[in-house]
Protein backbone atom coordinates (compact mmCIF):
# COMPACT_ATOMS: atom_id res chain seq x y z
CA UNK A 1 0.00 0.00 0.00
CA UNK A 2 0.89 3.40 -0.67
CA UNK A 3 2.30 5.30 2.46
CA UNK A 4 2.43 9.55 2.20
CA UNK A 5 4.46 9.74 5.47
CA UNK A 6 7.09 7.53 4.08
CA UNK A 7 7.53 9.17 0.37
CA UNK A 8 9.92 11.19 -0.30
CA UNK A 9 8.22 12.49 -3.35
CA UNK A 10 5.31 14.23 -1.61
CA UNK A 11 7.76 15.24 0.94
CA UNK A 12 9.73 16.80 -1.80
CA UNK A 13 6.49 18.37 -2.77
CA UNK A 14 5.11 19.36 0.42
CA UNK A 15 8.15 21.18 1.88
CA UNK A 16 9.50 22.65 -1.25
CA UNK A 17 6.81 23.37 -4.76
CA UNK A 18 4.14 23.95 -2.67
CA UNK A 19 5.93 26.95 -0.90
CA UNK A 20 7.42 28.00 -3.94
CA UNK A 21 4.07 27.92 -5.94
CA UNK A 22 2.15 30.14 -2.61
CA UNK A 23 5.39 32.49 -2.94
CA UNK A 24 4.62 32.87 -6.96
CA UNK A 25 1.15 33.20 -6.78
CA UNK A 26 1.22 35.83 -4.01
CA UNK A 27 4.22 37.96 -6.14
CA UNK A 28 1.84 37.57 -9.08
CA UNK A 29 -1.39 39.12 -6.88
CA UNK A 30 0.94 42.07 -5.61
CA UNK A 31 2.16 42.69 -9.13
CA UNK A 32 -1.34 43.24 -10.66
CA UNK A 33 -2.07 44.98 -7.64
CA UNK A 34 0.24 47.74 -8.14
CA UNK A 35 -0.50 47.69 -12.02
CA UNK A 36 -4.08 48.30 -10.98
CA UNK A 37 -2.62 51.22 -8.60
CA UNK A 38 -0.55 52.97 -11.02
CA UNK A 39 -3.40 52.14 -13.86
CA UNK A 40 -6.17 54.03 -11.42
CA UNK A 41 -3.31 56.57 -10.14
CA UNK A 42 -3.15 57.90 -13.74
CA UNK A 43 -6.72 57.50 -14.19
CA UNK A 44 -7.03 60.08 -11.47
CA UNK A 45 -3.94 62.10 -12.79
CA UNK A 46 -6.34 62.06 -16.05
CA UNK A 47 -9.34 63.36 -14.42
CA UNK A 48 -7.65 66.48 -12.49
CA UNK A 49 -6.22 67.75 -15.85
CA UNK A 50 -8.95 67.15 -17.53
CA UNK A 51 -11.05 69.22 -15.20
CA UNK A 52 -14.01 67.11 -16.98
CA UNK A 53 -17.88 68.72 -16.01
CA UNK A 54 -19.83 66.69 -13.77
CA UNK A 55 -22.17 65.64 -16.40
CA UNK A 56 -19.95 64.29 -18.61
CA UNK A 57 -17.82 62.07 -16.01
CA UNK A 58 -20.37 59.43 -16.19
CA UNK A 59 -20.83 59.94 -19.66
CA UNK A 60 -20.63 57.57 -22.65
CA UNK A 61 -18.63 58.35 -26.14
CA UNK A 62 -21.26 58.54 -28.51
CA UNK A 63 -19.04 59.62 -31.28
CA UNK A 64 -15.34 60.68 -31.85
CA UNK A 65 -14.24 62.93 -34.74
CA UNK A 66 -16.61 61.70 -36.93
CA UNK A 67 -17.93 63.49 -40.47
CA UNK A 68 -22.34 64.11 -40.03
CA UNK A 69 -24.71 65.21 -42.24
CA UNK A 70 -27.85 66.75 -42.71
CA UNK A 71 -29.85 68.11 -46.06
CA UNK A 72 -32.87 69.84 -44.15
CA UNK A 73 -34.11 71.70 -42.82
CA UNK A 74 -30.90 73.43 -44.93
CA UNK A 75 -27.61 71.81 -46.37
CA UNK A 76 -25.18 70.79 -42.93
CA UNK A 77 -21.95 69.00 -42.70
CA UNK A 78 -19.14 68.85 -40.28
CA UNK A 79 -16.43 67.24 -38.26
CA UNK A 80 -17.58 66.79 -34.96
CA UNK A 81 -15.15 66.21 -32.03
CA UNK A 82 -16.75 64.16 -29.89
CA UNK A 83 -20.33 63.87 -28.90
CA UNK A 84 -21.16 62.35 -25.21
CA UNK A 85 -24.27 60.53 -24.39
CA UNK A 86 -25.28 61.64 -20.53
CA UNK A 87 -26.66 58.60 -18.02
CA UNK A 88 -29.94 59.74 -18.83
CA UNK A 89 -29.60 59.60 -22.86
CA UNK A 90 -28.53 63.44 -23.82
CA UNK A 91 -26.21 63.63 -26.11
CA UNK A 92 -24.00 66.38 -25.48
CA UNK A 93 -21.52 67.86 -28.36
CA UNK A 94 -18.06 69.03 -27.44
CA UNK A 95 -15.25 70.90 -29.59
CA UNK A 96 -11.74 71.51 -28.70
CA UNK A 97 -9.92 74.59 -29.22
CA UNK A 98 -6.69 75.12 -28.59
CA UNK A 99 -6.22 78.93 -27.39
CA UNK A 100 -4.00 81.51 -25.87
CA UNK A 101 -6.74 82.36 -23.70
CA UNK A 102 -9.67 80.43 -22.33
CA UNK A 103 -12.69 82.14 -24.39
CA UNK A 104 -15.23 81.32 -26.64
CA UNK A 105 -16.29 83.06 -30.02
CA UNK A 106 -19.32 83.21 -31.88
CA UNK A 107 -18.07 81.20 -34.48
CA UNK A 108 -17.30 78.37 -31.93
CA UNK A 109 -21.27 78.63 -30.87
CA UNK A 110 -22.32 78.61 -34.28
CA UNK A 111 -20.22 75.20 -35.22
CA UNK A 112 -21.42 73.67 -32.07
CA UNK A 113 -24.98 74.69 -33.33
CA UNK A 114 -24.64 73.40 -36.34
CA UNK A 115 -24.04 69.97 -35.06
CA UNK A 116 -26.63 70.01 -32.69
CA UNK A 117 -29.09 70.69 -35.24
CA UNK A 118 -26.99 67.73 -37.47
CA UNK A 119 -27.60 65.19 -34.74
CA UNK A 120 -30.71 66.28 -34.15
CA UNK A 121 -32.01 64.96 -37.77
CA UNK A 122 -29.67 62.18 -37.27
CA UNK A 123 -30.70 60.95 -33.81
CA UNK A 124 -33.33 63.03 -32.75
CA UNK A 125 -36.15 59.92 -32.91
CA UNK A 126 -33.98 57.77 -30.61
CA UNK A 127 -31.79 60.33 -28.66
CA UNK A 128 -32.81 64.02 -27.01
CA UNK A 129 -30.12 66.31 -28.23
CA UNK A 130 -28.92 68.77 -25.54
CA UNK A 131 -29.68 72.96 -26.03
CA UNK A 132 -26.17 73.63 -24.73
CA UNK A 133 -22.14 71.86 -25.48
CA UNK A 134 -19.00 72.46 -24.21
CA UNK A 135 -15.89 74.38 -25.76
CA UNK A 136 -12.82 71.84 -24.53
CA UNK A 137 -10.83 75.01 -24.34
CA UNK A 138 -6.70 74.12 -24.19
CA UNK A 139 -4.26 76.69 -23.10
CA UNK A 140 -0.32 76.24 -23.03
CA UNK A 141 1.52 77.37 -20.44
CA UNK A 142 4.77 79.27 -21.10
CA UNK A 143 5.98 75.80 -20.00
CA UNK A 144 4.26 73.74 -22.68
CA UNK A 145 1.61 72.70 -20.00
CA UNK A 146 -2.01 72.07 -20.96
CA UNK A 147 -4.79 73.90 -18.68
CA UNK A 148 -8.10 72.55 -20.05
CA UNK A 149 -11.76 73.92 -19.34
CA UNK A 150 -14.79 73.28 -20.58
CA UNK A 151 -16.77 76.27 -21.39
CA UNK A 152 -20.27 75.18 -21.22
CA UNK A 153 -22.57 77.31 -24.13
CA UNK A 154 -25.98 77.86 -24.81
CA UNK A 155 -26.41 76.75 -28.30
CA UNK A 156 -28.74 78.59 -31.32
CA UNK A 157 -31.98 77.18 -32.13
CA UNK A 158 -32.75 75.55 -35.85
CA UNK A 159 -34.30 78.82 -36.69
CA UNK A 160 -31.32 80.73 -36.20
CA UNK A 161 -29.13 78.56 -37.38
CA UNK A 162 -31.01 78.75 -41.04
CA UNK A 163 -31.16 81.91 -40.46
CA UNK A 164 -27.04 82.13 -40.75
CA UNK A 165 -27.15 79.93 -43.74
CA UNK A 166 -29.58 82.06 -45.32
CA UNK A 167 -27.81 84.97 -44.92
CA UNK A 168 -24.50 83.36 -45.86
CA UNK A 169 -26.02 81.81 -49.13
CA UNK A 170 -27.08 85.44 -50.18
CA UNK A 171 -23.83 87.04 -49.57
CA UNK A 172 -21.98 83.83 -51.21
CA UNK A 173 -24.31 84.37 -54.32
CA UNK A 174 -24.36 88.25 -54.20
CA UNK A 175 -28.02 89.03 -53.36
CA UNK A 176 -27.00 90.77 -50.18
CA UNK A 177 -24.34 93.08 -49.92
CA UNK A 178 -21.66 92.43 -46.69
CA UNK A 179 -21.52 95.33 -44.19
CA UNK A 180 -18.71 95.76 -42.25
CA UNK A 181 -18.84 97.54 -38.58
CA UNK A 182 -15.94 99.07 -38.82
CA UNK A 183 -17.05 102.03 -41.31
CA UNK A 184 -14.35 101.48 -43.79
CA UNK A 185 -12.06 102.27 -40.64
CA UNK A 186 -9.69 99.13 -41.51
CA UNK A 187 -9.72 98.68 -45.24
Amino acid sequence: MFDALTNPLLWFVGLVVAPFLIAKADRWRKSAMTALKARQQTQQQWWDKERMPEELRGARLFMNEEDIRAFEPVPLHGRVDQVFETRNGLLVPVDTKTRKYFRVYDSDIIQLSVYRLILEKMYGNRHTVSQHGYIRAVVLSKHNKENIRYLRVRLLSEGEIVELWQRYKALKTGKRKRSCSCAGALH
